[in-house]
């Protein structure tokens, strides 16, 4: 991710984000602050950052359901991940956007998204992360709470007695 050819470097960062690195995902998003990041760089951001990694970076993705520079498709997604997973925070954002959107499909997606929101705003309902799975070959956590009861284990019963005549 330290290759001085920028196109080697940006496709390095969108490989490593697309396998959920982590070190992948957090240059992924320095990557689309950083000035002169090309609109198509941005764009594949959007598209395939990890759903999980946008709750720390809402500003982020409420910017790239605004930037016209982007395709349909990368407004999209921002505006599905900001309601599936979005909070108060996006909400005016999002009501806003569904007032002034050009695009008739995104205005319709940005009013869901924020009715969606405000639902889980008025249910109190917080969207919280969930780890990853482990992957292959190594050993889940154990898990943080008491140990399960286990039924005791049948008696083992006497073998049947044959039958007479045999």
């Amino acid at each position: 991710m330290q290759d001085p050819d920028a196109h080697v470097r940006n496709a390095t960062i969108l490989v490593r984000m697309l396998a959920q690195d982590a070190e992948g995902i957090e240059k992924a998003l320095a990557l689309w602050v950083e000035p002169g990041t090309p609109p198509r760089v941005r764009e594949q951001i959007i598209l395939g950052i990890p759903m999980p990694s946008i709750l720390r970076h809402f500003d982020l993705v409420m910017k790239a359901m605004r930037d016209e520079e982007l395709t349909v498709a990368a407004r999209s997604r921002a505006v599905d991940m900001l309601g599936r997973i979005g909070d108060a925070t996006v909400l005016e954002a999002l009501l806003d956007f569904a007032a002034n959107a050009p695009d008739p499909s995104l205005k319709s997606m940005a009013q869901a998204a924020a009715e969606a929101v405000k639902s889980r705003v008025d249910q109190g309902i917080v969207v919280m992360a969930i780890p990853p799975p482990p992957l292959d070959g190594q050993a889940a956590a154990p898990a943080e709470s008491a140990p399960a009861e286990t039924a005791p284990a049948p008696e083992a019963q006497p073998a049947p007695a044959p039958a007479p005549g045999s």
